[in-house]
């Protein structure tokens, strides 16, 4: 499903995510540096009673605690390489019903999740603060049969 939003409309779709969830969902994200997606999990962030999401750039994971009684972990992999990746412990956090992941620079995570099911949400900057945003087959699906 693509579509094209402004922060309001990552806003109404980070909402019916956090409405959504109840644990060990993961959710792999992609696109450019300023694609927005930080911002789309600081909204999620926010819709789940979460303090303050920044962004886990340097630190590679924020954990935050939500009112639903899971945690939002939220990884950012930018500066990671493979063997990196391989060797950091996300095994623990991810499809671990305690928490609802979400990974920035999800492409690089991938490789290792085969037979995993997981979300991919593809972020695309474009002009006039405008966010082309591209779900997985499998989170529209998700969306519209848990409403």
């Amino acid at each position: 499903m693509l579509q094209v939003v402004d922060k309001k409309g990552m806003k109404i779709l980070a909402q019916n995510i956090a409405q959504r969830v109840k644990g060990g969902e993961v959710f792999l994200l992609i696109g450019d540096l300023g694609s927005g997606k930080t911002f789309f999990v600081q909204q999620i962030a926010k819709f789940l009673g979460a303090k303050r999401a920044k962004s886990p750039t340097f630190v590679i994971l924020n954990i935050h605690r939500t009112r639903k009684k899971i945690f939002l972990a939220h990884f950012d992999f930018y500066r990671l390489e493979k063997s990196e990746i391989a060797n950091f412990e996300w095994q623990e956090f991810l499809f671990n019903s305690k928490y609802i992941c979400f990974i920035e620079w999800g492409e690089k995570i991938k490789p290792f999740l085969k037979n995993k099911k997981f979300f991919e949400i593809d972020f695309k900057w474009l002009p006039h603060n405008k966010r082309e945003i591209n779900l997985s087959s499998n989170l529209k699906k998700w969306l519209k049969n848990s409403i």
